[in-house]
C-alpha cells in the first residue's frame, strides 16, 4: 500500500512545507541511508502551527501533534529524494525528536512517542530507534523539530 493511502485511512496528509530558506540541504543520501533535517510543525498555510513551550504554552496533547506534524512534513522530502517511489523505503531507520519544553516537564519521551507511532503505522516493523531531547528553545519558538533517517533501496 502506498503511504499516501495509509495516510488517508488515517485521515492524514502529508503538507506543503514552508520554502526551503536556510543553508542546509533538504536530503542527503549516503549509500543506503537517506538523512532528512530537522523538520518543524509547518501547516498548509506554511506558517509554524505549534509555537511555544510543551508544558508551559502548550500543553502534551499539543506537544504530541506538532510532533506528529513535523513527521508528517518530513515525508514531503523523503518523497522527493525517492521520486515518489514508496516501494524504495525499506524503513525509517533513525528518530532524533527534540521538544521545546519548560524545565519542568519530564515527559518528552511521549511527545517523540506520537511520531514514532506514525512512523510505525506508516511503515510497519521497520519502526525507528529513537532518542528523544528536551530543549530549552528551537528555532522560532517551534514546539518540535524531528530529524530522520531512513533506509532505502
Amino acid at each position: 500500500m502506498q503511504i499516501e493511502e495509509r495516510l488517508a485511512q488515517l485521515g492524514l496528509s502529508i503538507p506543503q512545507p514552508k520554502s526551503h530558506t536556510s543553508a542546509y540541504r533538504r536530503w542527503y543520501q549516503a549509500g543506503s541511508l537517506l538523512f532528512l533535517p530537522g523538520m518543524p510543525p509547518v501547516s498548509e498555510d506554511g506558517s509554524f502551527a505549534f509555537v511555544g513551550k510543551v508544558g508551559r504554552e502548550l500543553s502534551k496533547e499539543e506537544g504530541k501533534a506538532s510532533a506528529r506534524l513535523s513527521f508528517l512534513n518530513a515525508l514531503f522530502y523523503l518523497r522527493e529524494a525517492i521520486s515518489g517511489d514508496w516501494g524504495r523505503v525499506l524503513g525509517c531507520a533513525k528518530m532524533v525528536a527534540y521538544v521545546n519544553c519548560d524545565p519542568s516537564f519530564s515527559e518528552v519521551h511521549e511527545i517523540a512517542d506520537a511520531a514514532s507511532l506514525l512512523a510505525l503505522e506508516l511503515f510497519g516493523d521497520s519502526g525507528p530507534v529513537r532518542t528523544s531531547l528536551g530543549c530549552a528553545t528551537l528555532p522560532a519558538n517551534i514546539a518540535t523539530e524531528i530529524e530522520l533517517v531512513f533506509h532505502v533501496t
